[in-house]
């Protein structure tokens, strides 16, 4: 006969959060899980099963309860899997941050960028595995012309997503780097056939900034092993050779920017439309009181005004393949052909030369 256990309640209050923790009494019912906790994480009394917690709260739970553990010991070692799972941001920087103080060393995989940005460069290893399982790893080290501080300060929204990618596109600015995902991702949905969206092809957009720094972010994520790609407007022969010896393949348009692109190579239809839906600042009606009678020059104007800001990428995410420019598609039909080829056709068996012989 087994007696049951009496109730235990505590109050568990750690750096991570305040809780009510319970343990139920061992019941014949309950054998398989010998003791339950319930958990109240917010106000009242009301306090539910563990195991009906949302997995962030159980983890957080988990990690609590280590911390505790090693307050009271010496030279702990903290080695942990993806901690921010379920995680809000804010408490995955304090997780990190409470964890860190409490062991003699710590070391974290993670795909977040709040937990990333918590180490150093120095601390920091990137690991990935060959298409043939091999495991590999690689420092951070920055090209003279990308500075510590740029890399911190741009790390969510710049740096943190190719590191953590296989396939990395460099775009020369803010305006490629919106484009592109979208022209991609609308001739996915309209031809899936012969297009994808960088998504499905695990390629990451990296704005560059300038021209100037695409040679250079070409470098650091090809020394970290990863495949790069680039995009970009006409370029000197300098610079084509430059960004070229970084790249898997560089994708350069002949006009001197990205607007002129579009213009010159969409059909009339695309652009009055475009146009018509368009709620246009004052300034640029002041100036073209009808903009769709002057549907190229108008839209020329805007692009110019909304650069970096989503202008060009809202009008190819309403046009059709075929006002989408042919560039572009070639582009997207390439980087799909690079990312995915197509299956090779499977080696005939050789024939049965016994099955032959019997007829």
């Amino acid at each position: 006969m087994i007696r049951p256990l009496n109730h235990v309640s505590t109050r568990y209050a750690t750096g991570f959060f305040n809780s009510l923790l319970k343990v139920s009494n061992l019941t014949r019912e309950h054998l398989r899980k010998v003791i339950t906790a319930f958990i109240a994480t917010g106000a009242g009394d009301h306090a539910a099963p563990f195991f009906r917690q949302g997995t962030g709260t159980i983890n957080m739970l988990v990690l609590a309860m280590l911390s505790q553990i090693a307050e009271d010991k010496q030279n702990v070692i903290f080695a942990m899997e993806e901690a921010e799972t379920a995680i809000p941001p804010y408490a995955q920087k304090r997780i990190v941050h409470e964890l860190r103080k409490l062991s003699a060393q710590s070391i974290f995989t993670s795909h977040s960028p709040y937990v990333l940005e918590e180490f150093s460069l120095d601390e920091t290893v990137i690991l990935s595995r060959s298409d043939n399982g091999q495991l590999s790893q690689s420092k951070i080290e920055l090209p003279e012309s990308i500075k510590h501080k740029r890399y911190r300060q741009d790390f969510r929204t710049r740096f943190c997503e190719g590191l953590l990618s296989r396939r990395v596109l460099i775009a020369e600015g803010a305006t490629e780097a919106t484009s592109f995902p979208v022209v991609a991702r609308r001739l996915a949905e309209l031809n899936p056939a012969a297009y994808a969206s960088l998504e499905a092809l695990g390629v990451c957009v990296i704005d560059a900034g300038s021209e100037t720094q695409i040679a250079d972010l070409g470098a650091l994520y090809k020394s970290l092993g990863k495949r790069t790609f680039a995009l970009c407007d006409k370029q000197t022969d300098a610079a084509k050779v430059a960004i070229e010896a970084q790249v898997e393949r560089l994708f350069m348009h002949d006009e001197k920017g990205i607007e002129d692109l579009i213009l010159k190579n969409t059909t009339q239809a695309a652009l009055e439309r475009f146009a018509d839906q368009l709620d246009w600042p004052q300034h640029l009606l002041a100036k073209y009181p009808d903009p769709k009678a002057q549907a190229a020059a108008a839209l020329g104007a805007y692009f110019s005004w909304s650069k970096g800001n989503w202008g060009i990428a809202e009008f190819l995410a309403q046009c059709s393949e075929a006002e989408i420019p042919q560039w572009l598609r070639d582009a997207c039909v390439t980087l799909k052909a690079l990312c995915d080829p197509p299956l090779q056709p499977a080696e005939p068996e050789p024939e049965d030369d016994f099955a032959d012989l019997l007829g």
